[in-house]
């Protein structure tokens, strides 16, 4: 009788504590459904609230704890530098050549942090382009196989959060997300594809592969030891690129001399004192300000030109004048922006540039924006 009773005593503590189990989570999906937290903090461009039984709500910062039991916690807005840094990152991805990789340098140039205060990376960009939050579902738990084998959130709730980005957009990140997810191809297919393109473009370039967005160099690099191998496995005359090279840079230096005289000519005739650096592609103004030259050329992709912004270091200067060059030696348009400015553009530009660049098409816009821009430096300078 002992050994039976123990056993149904055992038997009855099971079953308790699983019908606890189900209560408690019937109890948990309850609290997802009206939009309360549940497991993880907030990610960036989120911040928290405690919410108690009357429907009062306070604010909370980001390791404090709620005051009592009873209060539940929901996801609000953050900071708005925060929710417009998640709404970038979006639009550069779903921009022409958007990629991961490119995102996440460009953030640790410009020493943007999580939430946590950490450095971005490949894995927290990645992470956040897949985080179904900032188009308002809340998804909970860990991934559970359904009948049909496939894996799907313990618990969600859709539309429960204010959501930061529009449906169009997330649609759009989502889309290339799961183009690019399943873009592996072997070594056959990754030769064809430089074939390809060589035919149409016989020296071909690192910057032209991006520009395409076909693989990327770390790709080629792991599968034939480095993109000069495969482009010589895919047919390249190395001496015709040698070639073309070579008269891009004596092209490239004669254009580059005549629009720092054209710039020059046209600050001098509105009033503004410059002179040009003896070594380098920059133009000396009064009180030891620097403004660079830099231009860029077309690439060919897909979906039009495109034009590379090289983040380069040198010329050391406080301003810089980026031209987007035609196929000839003319400028399309002009952006004259800060240094800081400068390195948080995005890294290719389109036909139609985006607001960021600010494109100017005329000397009057540029001498405007230059007398503007000298008196900022000047003021922050005094201060």
């Amino acid at each position: 009788m002992t050994a039976l009773l123990k056993t149904m005593k055992r038997a009855m503590a099971a079953e308790y504590a699983r019908e606890l189990g189900v209560k408690c989570r019937d109890g948990q999906d309850r609290a997802i459904q009206l939009g309360f937290q549940m497991g993880h903090l907030p990610p960036i461009g989120f911040t928290r609230e405690a919410v108690d039984r009357a429907g009062n709500r306070r604010f909370l910062g980001r390791h404090q704890l709620k005051g009592t039991q009873t209060e539940r916690i929901s996801w609000i807005h953050g900071p708005p530098w925060e929710v417009d840094l998640v709404r970038r990152i979006f639009g550069m991805y779903a921009g022409a050549g958007g990629s991961i990789k490119g995102i996440a340098r460009q953030l640790q140039a410009e020493d943007a942090r999580t939430a946590d205060g950490r450095r971005f990376t490949q894995t927290s960009i990645g992470n956040m382009l897949r985080n179904e939050a900032y188009v308002g579902n809340f998804v909970w738990g860990k991934l559970m196989k359904d009948e049909d084998k496939r894996q799907r959130p313990a618990s969600r709730a859709d539309r429960v959060i204010e959501p930061i980005l529009s449906r169009d957009l997330w649609d759009q990140v989502q889309k290339k997300l799961c183009r690019r997810q399943f873009r592996r191809r072997t070594r056959a297919q990754l030769i064809q594809a430089l074939r390809q393109q060589l035919d149409s473009n016989p020296t071909l370039s690192q910057v032209d592969l991006e520009a395409i967005g076909i693989a990327a160099k770390k790709t080629y690099a792991k599968e034939f030891g480095s993109l000069r191998a495969a482009l010589a496995l895919a047919g390249r005359d190395l001496g015709t690129v040698r070639d073309h090279h070579k008269k891009r840079i004596e092209v490239g230096r004669a254009v580059g001399d005549r629009v720092q005289r054209d710039v020059l000519a046209l600050l001098k005739s509105n009033g503004i004192e410059c002179r040009p650096h003896p070594r380098s592609r920059a133009l000396l103004m009064d009180g030891g300000r620097r403004v660079r030259l830099q231009l860029s050329w077309p690439h060919q992709s897909p979906d039009g030109k495109r034009w590379h912004v090289l983040k380069k270091t040198h010329p050391r200067a406080e301003l810089v004048l980026f031209a987007q060059m035609d196929e000839g030696p003319c400028a399309h348009s002009f952006s004259l922006m800060s240094m800081d400015h400068f390195r948080r553009l995005p890294p290719w530009m389109s036909e139609d540039p985006s607001a960021a660049f600010e494109a100017m098409y005329s000397g009057e816009e540029i001498v405007v924006k230059l007398r503007a821009l000298l008196a900022a430096t000047a003021w922050s300078g005094a201060g």
